[in-house]
């Protein structure tokens, strides 16, 4: 079973599936041997709008507020609902992880000594970050 990476924006992805070795090309992700890298586009998902939760939060009174629902609903936006359902589709085949480039970043520094013995500062980071995952 390959895992899945899930990146914040498709530059970051091209260049995790690059590190992976995910040369397949497809419209919303790449897949390798071992991995399915997509991206998450920003945020592809927002709170739901008052109104959304009950016809009477449609107009405004300070009588209703403050408006605290049991549980918060959470909607698709429109614009990034083709990538939200990719996601969705190659979540259900795939085990997930999640790589946050933001710990890549912070790795990256620490990998700057095989930086100066030609070897890749984003594979030492992807590397990095997998393992980080795998362990917690």
């Amino acid at each position: 079973m390959k895992d899945l990476v899930l990146a914040e924006k498709p530059s970051v992805a091209k260049e995790i599936a690059r590190v992976l070795g995910c040369g397949q090309k497809h419209k919303h992700y790449f897949e390798g041997p071992n991995y399915v890298v997509t991206w998450a586009l920003g945020h592809l998902v927002t709170l739901a709008e008052p109104e959304e939760y009950d016809s009477k939060y449609k107009t405004w009174s300070l009588d209703d507020l403050p408006l605290l629902p049991e549980r918060m609903k959470l909607k698709v936006i429109r614009e990034t609902t083709p990538q939200f359902k990719a996601i969705q589709q190659t979540r259900r085949t795939k085990r997930s992880v999640r790589a946050d480039y933001r710990h890549g970043r912070r790795t990256r520094g620490r990998a700057r000594g095989p930086v100066d013995h030609g070897a890749d500062p984003l594979e030492e980071a992807v590397q990095a970050a997998l393992d980080f995952l795998a362990d917690g």
